[in-house]
């Protein structure tokens, strides 16, 4: 971890002190600290999610005049979704209106203006945010369980046809996956991440969650400790956002 720029991180902070960034969630103080930590230059690019469309404007003047680049930015699906027994046009039919209907859009934050670069697409985007290896695999695992259980149920329902496969998607049809588990036990991974490592900015894997020296543990150290020294009211903020995040079990 690089030596952090304690100055612009607190520069940056109190800039958008009285900007909501992530509107009503409880990951509010998440998202600052997101934005700090990309300020202090222990991360080069940050996605702010959560963000409502009519301040983005906003916090993006505010972010750029401490000298970060900010952005619109959309994370466009690119997953690859190979089922045995179900044909290429049908998965590709899935891929491409999952594309469109689907991107991950917000503010892109970088750390510098002359930095800004397209936005990553959603196998890349835990990369970019400078996630855990292991805990970047395990999420992008389980979306694409996810995206093939869903695939396999319009199929299994609606015939091994792209044109139908296509349809159903852009109707925004419903269909009981056949399993659900791949779900509860990311939410699992979520809650315990946020009681066991507050700081941290990802969902953590199961090897992360028994280790106290794993990747996830040391960020946990390194961002709280960064959190403190930037703003006593973020390291508050972050700490009750992730207690309340862990007592509103919402998130599969």
């Amino acid at each position: 971890m690089a030596e952090p720029n304690l100055e612009r991180a607190r520069a940056v902070y109190h800039s958008i002190r009285n900007c909501w960034v992530a509107k009503g969630s409880a990951l509010e103080a998440h998202e600052r600290l997101s934005v700090v930590t990309v300020a202090a230059g222990v991360r080069e690019f940050a996605f702010l999610t959560h963000i409502d469309s009519d301040i983005q404007s906003t916090v993006s003047q505010l972010l750029e005049s401490e000298g970060l680049g900010a952005r619109y930015c959309s994370s466009f699906f690119d997953l690859d979704i190979e089922l045995e027994g179900i044909s290429i046009a049908s998965a590709e039919a899935y891929r491409r209106v999952q594309r469109e209907r689907l991107p991950l859009n917000g503010l892109g934050v970088w750390a510098q203006r002359t930095a800004l670069s397209s936005c990553p697409d959603l196998l890349s985007l835990g990369i970019a945010l400078s996630y855990p290896r292991c805990c970047e695999m395990m999420d992008l695992r389980t979306k694409q369980r996810d995206h093939e259980l869903l695939l396999a149920a319009i199929v299994e329902e609606e015939g091994d046809d792209p044109a139908i496969v296509e349809q159903a998607l852009r109707d925004r049809r419903e269909y009981d996956k056949a399993s659900h588990e791949h779900c509860r036990e990311w939410n699992d991974r979520f809650l315990q991440t946020h009681a066991r490592f507050p700081f941290v900015l990802h969902t953590a894997c199961d090897d992360c969650l028994r280790n106290d020296q794993s990747p996830t543990a040391i960020l946990n150290r390194q961002y709280e400790n960064l959190t403190l020294t930037v703003s006593e009211e973020l390291h508050l903020m972050v700490r009750w956002g992730a207690q309340a995040l862990v007592y509103r079990p919402d998130h599969c």
